[in-house]
């Protein structure tokens, strides 16, 4: 299983290969809330019975259980040997705080995997550290 965040995710029409660029696993700010422009999910799995499937992430700070977003999708597969890949666009997803958010990924309601995404504050050079928290 392949589950990546990325700056750009898109596929080459003439061949089918997927480009992944810029992977990454934390965020950074000066201020909060933060509203982040764009980032990309990308999930490759197989081992699925063949059939739908429901997809669901759920994005929540784990210091605080703060929940900033979730999003279910549906997915095909013809069977186990079946690679299901899922590229995901997020625009302009808001961040309230600096923390670690736990991105979850459940397939039919069960727990597949976690990711974690650490939203930080920024501290300017020469800043007075006391004032800008």
């Amino acid at each position: 299983m392949a589950f990546l965040l990325a700056d750009k995710v898109f596929r080459e029409m003439e061949t089918g290969k997927v480009h992944i660029a810029g992977t990454f696993n934390q965020l950074s700010s000066l201020r909060f809330p933060m509203l982040h422009p764009q980032f990309y999910i990308y999930l490759c799995m197989n081992d699925l019975d063949e059939g739908d499937h429901k997809l669901k992430l759920e994005f929540r700070y784990l210091e605080t259980g703060l929940r900033v977003m979730d999003i279910e999708q549906p997915v095909k597969s013809r069977g186990p040997l079946d690679a299901i890949e899922v590229n995901m666009c997020f625009n302009n997803i808001r961040f309230e705080q600096e923390g670690s958010v736990e991105i979850s990924l459940e397939l039919d309601g069960q727990a597949v995997a976690n990711r974690s995404l650490r939203i930080r504050k920024i501290v300017q050079p020469g800043a007075n550290t006391e004032e800008s928290s």
